[in-house]
């Protein structure tokens, strides 16, 4: 025992073999599970520090599981026929309410705001107008004119006595340092990373993400969808071209589900129980029809998100229309839109191809064998990025928000969408859609097939490497 090598590979070896169990706790599945077990066994430091930063997904949830239980919200109760819905639509809503964690509410008004030249001015005039509260969260927030003009619209509102909160994921906004809301903090105003990385907090991954993309004024009109602020959400980064997105503004019973969702994420980020000073709608307008708040993350082991896209799947009658900034599907979600293709449903999904993730664009053509094989019709948009989130199910349904068709939205990130049952949503969704598609070039099976070897190997390591990207 007096090589000191034999002493320093001991010591890695009693590390990965304390590292085991906490990978076999966890919630990985089967394939994760071996994938973490070899990488600590063969590489007994790094393997064991990369599954702390990384792959500890566990001893994060829960330590917000016990946020859960703060919040007291899962009392659903009986839950009656929804007015105003069919039979099958009724047995969906059902469903939905029952997957997610927040139970079926309904809205008074949903305005589908295309592009940042329709959501900037319309989020900024009810920053202008507020008079008690502004709760907002962004993932990305960009040093620039646009970033600027809504910070100084944040201040303001703070000099003039509304409580302004704002949150922020530090690794979507990491070229900001802290001080660059300075002014806010100083004119009354509160600002918090969220802070997925802090030791002292037991925090200790790097890879989940708060992408929630999350605005409510006074109680009484939020934002919910896919949009940052910046410049290229304006189409004026030519890196990135004409971007296309999608924020919805709504109003109604369910801004009180919104509220909570920020509620939560205040007191995970900053530790302060809002509690009293938090302002709710009260009272809230009548809401006039359904609409179901999906809101998922590494807190939830039940991943209401896969099981919400797989629900409105299975419920589609004659279309299911998808659209994501970025597409790398996961079991149930893929087997799910094989499904439904077969069944004769008209399914479609919009990819984008220009991307700031180069890999995910190719890792997505190592599905589209298999998907095309049942049907499903892909089409790849290239005259910009496209940004939007979106699904459409027949002809009435319609979910917008922040998460992708990929992994990292689908296991990891902290995401947010909501789901309404509108014809005139659904309608004016349709219309871009169907712009959009025509702007893309339709993917046929013939082309897949003849792809030449180095594709398909860079495609396939693109797809190993989706999960941590």
């Amino acid at each position: 025992m007096n090589n000191p090598w034999i002493i320093v590979w001991l010591i890695g070896l009693a590390l990965s073999l304390t590292t085991l169990p906490f990978i076999l706790l966890s919630d990985k599945r089967p394939a994760g599970m071996l994938a973490w077990m070899w990488a600590v066994l063969l590489f007994p430091y790094l393997g064991a520090l990369a599954f702390l930063l990384f792959g500890s997904e566990r001893i994060y949830r829960r330590h917000l599981r016990r946020r859960r239980v703060w919040s007291k919200r899962r009392n659903k109760g009986e839950v009656s026929p929804y007015e105003g819905l069919n039979a099958h639509d009724n047995e969906l809503a059902h469903l939905l309410s029952e997957l997610n964690i927040y139970p079926s509410s309904s809205y008074a008004e949903a305005k589908v705001l295309l592009e940042a030249k329709n959501f900037y001015p319309a989020l900024e005039k009810a920053i202008s107008e507020a008079q008690s509260s502004i709760l907002i969260e962004f993932y990305i927030w960009k040093d620039d004119a646009h970033g600027k003009r809504i910070l100084a619209l944040l201040t303001a509102a703070a000099q003039r006595g509304v409580m302004v909160k704002l949150i922020l994921d530090e690794m979507g906004s990491l070229s900001l340092p802290k001080t660059h809301f300075q002014s806010l903090v100083d004119a009354g105003g509160n600002f918090s990373w969220f802070n997925a990385l802090h030791l002292v907090r037991n925090r200790w991954n790097f890879s989940l993400r708060n992408h929630r993309k999350l605005q409510i004024i006074d109680g009484e009109v939020a934002f919910v969808g896919g949009m940052n602020i910046g410049r290229e959400y304006m189409s004026e980064d030519p890196k990135f071209g004409q971007w296309k997105d999608v924020q919805i503004q709504i109003t109604g019973p369910v801004i009180k589900n919104l509220c909570q969702t920020f509620w939560e994420d205040w007191h995970f980020a900053t530790g302060e129980d809002l509690g009293s000073e938090m302002v709710f709608p009260t009272p809230s307008p009548a809401g006039k029809a359904l609409a179901q708040v999906i809101e998922d993350g590494p807190d939830s082991k039940n991943y209401p998100l896969v099981l919400s896209l797989v629900a409105l799947l299975n419920a589609a009658k004659e279309r299911a229309w998808f659209s994501a900034g970025y597409f790398f599907p996961i079991e149930p979600f893929l087997s799910a839109l094989k499904l439904t293709a077969a069944r004769g449903v008209d399914v479609r999904i919009l990819i984008p191809t220009k991307s700031d993730h180069s890999c995910l664009v190719k890792g997505a053509g190592a599905f589209y064998e298999e998907l095309l094989s049942y049907g499903v019709k892909l089409y790849e948009y290239e005259v910009g990025t496209h940004h939007a989130k979106l699904a459409l199910i027949d002809t009435a349904w319609a979910s917008v928000g922040s998460a992708n068709l990929d992994v990292r939205s689908l296991r990891l990130n902290f995401e947010l969408n909501v789901v309404v049952h509108s014809e005139s949503v659904v309608t004016e969704l349709e219309k871009t859609l169907l712009e959009d598609f025509a702007l893309s070039k339709a993917v046929n099976i013939e082309s897949v097939q003849a792809r030449s070897t180095k594709t398909r190997l860079i495609e396939n390591i693109c797809r190993l490497m989706g999960p941590v990207l």
